[in-house]
């Protein structure tokens, strides 16, 4: 393409890329319609973002609609896909197959909300501070185990999505300890899901190592921890987490808990067995 084409002209009119010439009058046109369509993008995303406010400063826990809970999970959905775009299409299945199966109350626009999370973003602080207003504590870990899940789609947790799951984990107020151990909890399945769909098993020194390593961040205890400690910790977070303290809750939570149960069970009798 020549030189010419691609340079813009400043004098009685401007050559396009493609070499076509049009006038000042047709420029002046074209220029304010992008800044038209600018203009109502900042405007639609203000009032996105106002409304949002104003559901939080004049709402309490009980009347934060569930679809708005729903919007949230997606906007941090995206926002983790964007921190590592790895089998973003798969991250992106893996939203919608959770949402459906944890959320049977509330209806949204998937697709839509998934376009204007990926284009015009809120505010991770104005999220967070939704979920803080609408969750109680141990469903905002509901959240974290969400986020974990899809960082894990493509098998590994990036750099990016640990720290972006960590400054999301401490502003719904969960604790170091509590992080690491839900992050650890959806390592273990990992590393569980990849021995039991292949006939090799952790044969190696290292690989027993890091499976064990594992179990103990679950427990939230050290690698040299004596199996009293072991213990101790376990039948803290078998009290703390047994399915029949949250029998009351919605369906999502009980789902979550016993999962999460399930987990530090098989992390007990994993240190169990190789300690």
């Amino acid at each position: 393409m020549p030189l010419s084409n691609v340079i813009l002209s400043f004098s009685n009119s401007v050559i396009l890329p493609i070499g076509v010439t049009i006038g000042n009058k047709e420029v002046g046109i074209v220029f304010l319609a992008i800044v038209g369509v600018l203009l109502i993008f900042r405007i639609t995303n203000k009032i996105k973002e106002e409304g949002w406010k104003s559901i939080l400063e004049n709402s309490s826990s009980n009347e934060i609609p569930i679809e708005n809970v729903l919007h949230a999970y997606i906007y941090l959905g995206a926002y983790m896909i964007k921190a590592d775009r790895k089998a973003s299409k798969d991250k992106v299945v893996y939203m919608s197959k959770y949402l459906r199966e944890q959320f049977h109350g509330g209806v949204v626009d998937f697709i839509g909300t998934m376009n204007d999370a990926f284009n015009s973003p809120l505010p991770l602080e104005r999220l967070i501070d939704l979920l803080n207003t609408a969750l109680k504590k141990h469903e905002r870990d509901q959240v974290i185990y969400f986020l974990a899940g899809i960082c894990l789609v493509d098998g590994l947790f990036d750099k990016k999505e640990v720290d972006l799951l960590k400054n999301i984990s401490f502003g719904l107020g969960l604790s170091k300890k509590e992080f690491d151990s839900i992050k650890a909890i959806y390592k273990q399945k990992e590393q569980r899901s990849r021995y039991q769909s292949s006939s090799s098993r952790p044969k190696s020194v290292s690989a027993k190592k890091s499976i064990l390593n594992t179990a103990h961040e679950v427990l939230g205890v050290s690698e040299h921890a004596s199996m009293d400690e072991v213990k101790k910790a376990y039948r803290s977070l078998v009290k703390k987490h047994h399915p029949d303290i949250f029998a009351t809750d919605s369906i999502e939570q009980q789902n979550i808990a016993e999962e999460r149960f399930l987990e530090i069970q098989k992390s007990y009798e994993m240190i169990e067995k190789y300690k």
